[in-house]
């Protein structure tokens, strides 16, 4: 039901954080991107386990931010089949965006887990 499962990304730095402790600024950036998170054909994303390795870091033309490839772990909540079942079904509503011309329909459930998961 727990594993960890290894990615490797490419993750850019603001400026404003080139001074600080690069690893823990990328430690950072990762829970931002992937933490609480469904990844498909993964599972749902706890958290950051471990950076493995951290590679060079590339500046782009045009961009003042830092492009460093990173292996990481991370920490993923995927159940069995027939382990995990919803308790019970809360709300169901349909937000517009009619500038868009497009709604998206949500059905927020509560489970044993965690709570307030949208679908």
């Amino acid at each position: 039901m727990f594993l960890l499962h290894e990615i490797i990304d490419t993750l850019r730095v603001e400026p404003c954080f080139l001074g600080d402790d690069k690893e823990n600024t990328l430690a950072d950036l990762i829970e931002l991107k992937y933490g609480n998170k469904i990844l498909m054909d993964v599972g749902f994303v706890i958290g950051l386990h471990s950076i493995i390795t951290v590679g060079e870091s590339f500046i782009h033309p045009g961009d003042g931010g830092i492009h460093t490839d990173v292996k990481f772990d991370l920490m993923i909540f995927r159940p069995f089949e027939g382990k995990f079942q919803f308790e019970n079904v809360t709300d169901v509503y349909l937000t517009c965006d009619f500038r868009r011309g497009f709604g998206r329909s949500c059905i927020d459930v509560s489970v044993t887990l965690c709570q307030n998961i949208d679908l």
